[in-house]
């Protein structure tokens, strides 16, 4: 379960999954509500008004604007993504859309001071990419 700032007036929500359909439905008020953490690319909450906003895990308490963006890192968890990210990384040419969320995400995390933000897969890259200081693919 994860905290998070909801600054609009109170509604109900859903918690959707890639298809579309309702697994579990909520009530969020205005301020800190607490809701399930996404596990898996391509899920998603829906208020009632049709606004997506997606709750990963991480630490400390979710800020809206931190919510409104979805993340799939799935494509870059294969030594082939992971190298061409690497690559990507060390030549600061962040071609693929994937590239620059990762980075995103990173540097939201950086600012936070801790592990705020981790949509599905990114930990495992960020560990990858670590031992590949270590240890080159």
């Amino acid at each position: 379960m994860r905290q998070f700032i909801y600054p609009f007036n109170p509604t109900h929500a859903t918690l959707k999954d890639p298809y579309g359909r309702v697994r579990a439905s909520f009530t969020l008020q205005n301020g800190t509500n607490t809701l399930p953490e996404l596990e898996s690319a391509g899920f998603y909450y829906e208020s009632q008004d049709g606004a997506r906003f997606y709750i990963y895990k991480g630490s400390g308490v979710l800020e809206w604007e931190h919510c409104q963006r979805g993340y799939d890192f799935s494509d870059l968890t294969k030594p082939p993504a992971l190298k061409a990210l690497d690559q990507a990384l060390q030549a600061k040419s962040l071609d693929r859309q994937s590239f620059r969320d990762f980075v995103q995400v990173y540097d939201l995390n950086i600012e936070k001071g801790a592990e705020y933000l981790l949509p599905p897969h990114f930990a495992k890259i960020d560990r990858a990419l670590a031992f590949t200081l270590i240890t080159p693919f």
